[in-house]
């Protein structure tokens, strides 16, 4: 019949609009970034009562989109050392399970 359940749907419009979030260059993929994300890892991002809907929709989908995202390190000056998932089974804080000293939180792997 073509039926689909309304959370499997939610679930699939929120993944899409953070991916294009990353993967756009879109008037409103620079102006989002510049607004919100700035210098933080997706993993860090938060919201506040004040910002707009689509960036809150955005902040409680990043745990769905954090399972199925990996980062290329590059040159690795776009890719954070502990929080981007650029290791083969997840990120390197999960891996490690602890918290960062707060010199090395927001490294790139370019730096080390």
């Amino acid at each position: 019949m073509g039926l689909r359940r309304v959370k499997d749907i939610t679930n699939t419009t929120g993944i899409e609009l953070v991916w294009r979030l990353f993967t756009s260059n879109s008037l409103w993929a620079r102006w989002m970034y510049q607004k919100y994300i700035k210098d933080t890892p997706i993993s860090e991002l938060t919201c506040s009562l004040l910002d707009s809907g689509t960036w809150k929709y955005n902040v409680q989908s990043k745990d769905k989109v954090l399972l199925h995202m990996k980062k290329n390190i590059g040159n690795g000056c776009e890719t954070y050392l502990w929080y981007d998932s650029w290791l083969p089974k997840g990120s390197l804080i999960n891996l490690a399970g602890m918290n960062t000293p707060n010199l090395s939180r927001f490294w790139k792997v370019s730096d080390t």
